[in-house]
């Protein structure tokens, strides 16, 4: 069977843009990376539609952490790039007690609304993917690895090590919050899943 990898992006940006570009150049599959809306039970109907039992999972920040729900709720292969293990709390910082905020993506520029429904099925995600990870531990068809970037400003990284479970993480000194310099690790990940 041909795999193919689906490019979650993360909170307020857009599928396209230049780390899919290079996977696309150095990866020989299939790369779906869709723009997904912010509200979280749209975008796991969306994911649910284009992903399959073939499906590598590639997500940065908020899309690592919708790798990392995918991953564990259907048994895939997945790389999360500086996740966000707990998105519902950095939502929750973002409405700073108002039940609706109005954010622009980066890229399109395009408004949106964060609210606190959106935090609280963040919130229920969390729970359900940490439960799976204590139910289900070892799943012979999926395999995670993950990225962490000392320096990301965004995340803090010794949460995610704290709460993710995975088969392998590589952790550099810098990097960032993008990962973008080291983005040939990345492809490496990738390719072993392929």
């Amino acid at each position: 069977m041909t795999k193919k990898i689906v490019y979650i992006h993360g909170f307020a940006t857009a599928g396209e843009g230049l780390k899919v570009d290079l996977i696309r150049k150095q990866v020989d599959c299939e790369v779906i990376s869709p723009t997904l809306e912010f509200n979280p039970e749209k975008t796991i109907v969306e994911l649910e539609k284009i992903i399959d039992k073939d499906t590598v999972l590639v997500g940065t920040s908020l899309g690592g952490f919708y790798a990392w729900y995918m991953a564990y709720k259907h048994n895939l292969k997945a790389i999360l790039i500086n996740p966000s293990p707990t998105p519902n709390h950095s939502m929750n910082e973002r409405l700073n007690g108002a039940k609706m905020v109005m954010f622009n993506n980066l890229i399109t520029n395009e408004p949106f609304p964060i609210t606190k429904e959106h935090s609280d099925y963040l919130a229920k995600m969390t729970q359900e993917t940490l439960t799976r990870q204590i139910k289900f531990p070892n799943d012979k068809d999926r395999y995670i690895t993950m990225f962490l970037a000392k320096d990301d400003t965004v995340l803090n990284h010794f949460m995610s090590i704290e709460l993710i479970d995975v088969n392998d993480i590589f952790i550099t000194e810098n990097g960032e919050h993008s990962y973008f310099k080291n983005w040939d690790y990345v492809i490496t990940g990738i390719k072993k899943m392929l």
